[in-house]
């Protein structure tokens, strides 16, 4: 997806390209994979919200921080918006990117991850002190 906006370069650049990964203690070769981007990139959540917000900004288009989606309703024009701080917008197109329990992907019908394993994840990284000193996220393209 990123590769087919133009931006793959932007991460790569930023990131640290494996060729093998560790899977269930042993490492698999990524190399002979069938794909231009044979490999993970290892870069931290930071650096891929400043390379997606400057990719965002040349696009002239309007992000909103500071509030939540607390509604919305859909017709064949568009989406009205209703925000947390009490404004309202009028949209084209709501991209929903809030995380795991999603109102937008919920209202939508779009299944999610079961609560369950994210709730374990956050608890086995919470008791990793290993996890937090080299925390990256890893990209596949």
């Amino acid at each position: 997806m990123l590769d087919q906006g133009g931006i793959a370069d932007r991460f790569v650049l930023q990131g640290r390209v494996s060729r093998r990964a560790p899977f269930a203690r042993i490492s698999l070769d990524l190399s002979d994979l069938p794909t231009r981007h044979n490999y993970f990139l290892a870069l931290w959540q930071t650096r891929i919200e400043h390379i997606l917000a400057d990719w965002v900004g040349e696009l002239a288009v309007t992000i909103y921080r500071g509030s939540e989606v607390t509604g919305f309703a859909q017709d064949d024009t568009g989406v009205d918006i209703e925000l947390s701080d009490g404004r309202s917008l009028r949209a084209r197109y709501l991209v929903g990117c809030d995380g795991g329990r999603s109102l937008i992907r919920k209202k939508a019908g779009i299944g999610s991850v079961p609560c369950d394993a994210e709730r374990l994840f956050c608890e086995n990284a919470q008791k990793s002190a290993a996890f937090h000193r080299q925390t990256s996220f890893l990209i596949t393209f």
